[in-house]
């Protein structure tokens, strides 16, 4: 959109489009009232730039917002792998089935198992599926514990963003 600098009286200009010829506008200086010329005579001011948030494209992110989201954003994805992880490498193994099954079974037979374990001098190997489960568990709670430990370290980067960093418009601001 072409835009045009109207001058007032005070010395400010105001910048004003071809839709607003012919009317009024407040000025930016010092908040009178000014009548922006007709449409043949606005094409005589000169061109102002167009705003520069517009022309600029997307706004971009100030340090203080990338380290808040950043932070954030590596928290939740890093807790939220922790999480799965724990509940995929979790051994199901029921101690309260277990449990019921050795109350219902005889006195008698459970003390036979025990004993003939006792004196069992019969070394194996382990299986597969054992030597599996047992890493899967060590893995899963050594990486759940790591990815934990970088959520952490995630959410003090968004809250060091936010305490710490000023952004640069409010620091402009608190020096203007």
């Amino acid at each position: 959109m072409q835009l045009y600098r109207l001058r007032c009286d005070c010395g400010a200009e105001t910048r004003v489009s071809k839709g607003q010829a012919g009317g009024e506008v407040r000025c930016d200086g010092c908040e009178r009232t000014v009548t922006v010329p007709n449409f043949r005579e606005l094409s005589q001011l000169p061109s102002a730039d167009p705003d520069t948030a517009a022309s600029a494209g997307p706004r971009r992110w100030t340090l203080r917002q990338g380290l808040i989201a950043g932070g954030v954003v590596i928290a939740l994805v890093c807790w939220g792998l922790a999480a799965w992880i724990t509940s995929v490498t979790r051994l199901d193994f029921d101690i309260e089935r277990v449990r019921y099954e050795i109350s219902r079974a005889p006195f008698m037979k459970v003390y036979a198992a025990w004993k003939e374990l006792q004196v069992a001098d019969v070394e194996r190997d382990e299986t597969v599926g054992e030597y599996r489960a047992k890493n899967l568990g060590r893995v899963g709670k050594s990486s759940a514990t790591t990815l934990t430990v970088i959520g952490g370290i995630g959410v003090v980067i968004a809250v060091g963003g936010a305490l710490l960093v000023r952004d640069r418009s409010n620091a402009e601001e608190a020096s203007a």
